[in-house]
């Protein structure tokens, strides 16, 4: 392991076979950090006055490793510090490796063909991926509840689908809890819960919602709300075990995710596993994929 000085390293390009860049605020932490991992090869930020930019610094309180080690697969752990990589430097990693597969409908969710119950659309903007979703599984009758709370996007999906009974856009957003929140909207697919927002939005919860109504697939892109859209769908979760696929690249908080969606599972028979993709080549474009195992359907 390697304890690098912000003073001095801010920003330099690290060896290739680094797995992860830590940002540490105390030499205690680092030296915990080594006893509880020693065979890890890392690279440490030290930075206890703040010379890295406040989004690095973020990085302190989120555990990668416990992350990293909850991922399926090498190439999520890569990906994952390709992203943090990125994010620190501003600039791709000289061999980033990027998901040619096309977002959310890949090998990865491929059990959704088969697969019964709703789909879930959160932050549906213009139904881009309600369509790819109806196209990968070859059913164009398949159920899908589109939410977006932005008004221009609502407009455009009622008028879209008029007539689909079998495709239900609603003027809403997906939260932890259900009740009216401020957002800013008019900003398409970057509309977002502010609360310095001009305008009063609706949002449901997962859970509430689709009491009574099996779901199959969530797929979240709501800018950086996507744990809390999680944490009011545990019951969602538990019954029905859907496949899930969320943006996380708007917030460090994101990388969280698997955390998330592990905390919620109470049914010892409901079990996951959790991936990360890069499918954009441009900006970060990172993915989360919580894929039910087959016994747990």
């Amino acid at each position: 392991m390697y304890l690098l000085d912000a003073k001095t390293f801010p920003f330099r390009t690290l060896p290739a076979d680094s797995n992860f860049i830590f940002g540490i605020s105390s030499i205690p932490r680092w030296q915990k950090l080594q006893q509880e991992h020693p065979g890890l090869v890392a690279f440490a930020v030290y930075d206890p006055l703040g010379f890295i930019e406040r989004d690095t610094c973020a990085l302190q309180d989120i555990p990668l490793v416990r992350i990293s080690d909850m991922l399926a697969d090498s190439l999520s752990k890569a990906t994952l510090t390709d992203y943090v990589y990125k994010r620190v430097h501003r600039k791709a990693p000289e061999k980033e490796r990027l998901c040619a597969e096309p977002i959310y409908f890949n090998e990865l969710t491929i059990s959704a063909k088969h697969r019964k119950g709703a789909f879930v659309n959160a932050g549906a903007h213009h139904g881009e991926s309600t369509d790819a979703y109806l196209r990968f599984v070859g059913d164009e009758n398949r159920i899908v509840y589109n939410f977006d709370p932005d008004v221009d996007s609502y407009r455009v999906l009622s008028e879209k689908y008029r007539g689909k009974e079998h495709i239900k856009s609603i003027q809403a957003g997906l939260l932890d809890r259900a009740g009216v929140v401020s957002f800013s909207q008019g900003r398409g697919e970057e509309s977002v819960v502010d609360s310095m927002g001009d305008t009063q939005v609706q949002m449901e919860t997962i859970d509430h919602f689709f009491a009574a109504t099996p779901v199959s697939f969530i797929k979240l892109n709501i800018m950086g709300s996507a744990a809390l859209a999680l944490q009011g769908a545990g019951d969602v979760i538990n019954r029905d075990a859907p496949i899930i696929a969320s943006e996380a690249f708007v917030s460090w908080d994101a990388l969280r995710l698997p955390l998330v969606v592990q905390s919620l599972l109470t049914d010892g028979n409901i079990r996951y596993q959790y991936y990360f993709r890069n499918h954009y080549a441009v900006n970060y474009g990172l993915i989360f994929y919580a894929i039910p195992e087959e016994s747990s359907r």
